[in-house]
């Protein structure tokens, strides 16, 4: 399903996430396309703190948006069951890849001397770093060489923090790399170079 094919009868989109759409006039949101990318219930099972008036915000303002594009039945349904949006306003559209993520089928690991884990994701707590550093000391028992390189920018300092101190703790230095910001053809390059890309996120938009 295209996304093209929904818009085609409108003379103006404005495509926005759910934030975005506190203070739009009732007008201005039968123009918009959403793509909620994290509601406030979201955010909740993250373990963040999201005040109550955040809540109020997107219980006045998201009913009134024309259209819905999410990439899971997951935020579907939380859409409805929790927001109370009426179904046929929301369509589902997965994921694409990029292309530039060259798809290759393996017939042996591609590092025989190391193991090599890759996580994609910032450091704050909806990422859970600490459980792929925690997957990491424990894997660091059973092989000699391990190395988890983690691709992504600081959006919690206090989190930062408790994930230096614990590779600190725990010896981790020299098995952890971090890359704060790569373009898409660096990142597909150490993904190509790695045995297996993980993600221990509390919570995504896929669930």
């Amino acid at each position: 399903l295209k996304i093209k094919e929904l818009i085609q009868s409108y003379h103006k989109v404005i495509m926005i996430h759910a934030s975005k759409s506190f203070g739009l006039s009732e007008s201005d949101l039968r123009n918009v396309i959403m793509y909620p990318m994290f509601l406030g219930e979201s955010y909740s099972k993250s373990n963040e703190d999201v005040p109550m008036e955040y809540f109020e915000l997107e219980r006045k303002y998201l009913p009134n948006v024309e259209q819905y594009f999410t990439p899971s039945r997951t935020e579907y349904n939380q859409l409805i069951d929790s927001y109370q949006i009426n179904s046929n306003k929301v369509k589902v559209i997965p994921r694409g890849i990029d292309e530039v993520f060259e798809r290759v089928l393996r017939d042996k690991r591609p590092n025989e001397d190391i193991v090599r884990l890759v996580y994609i994701g910032s450091i704050k707590k909806q990422k859970n770093t600490l459980e792929a550093l925690e997957l990491l000391k424990v894997l660091k028992i059973h092989y000699k060489k391990i190395e988890l390189t983690i691709i992504g920018k600081v959006q919690d300092n206090i989190y930062k923090d408790k994930v230096d101190e614990f590779i600190a703790t725990h010896h981790l230095s020299e098995n952890v790399k971090h890359h704060f910001s790569l373009t898409k053809s660096e990142i597909n390059q150490i993904v190509q170079l790695s045995d297996i890309c993980i993600s221990t996120s509390l919570w995504e938009t896929f669930g």
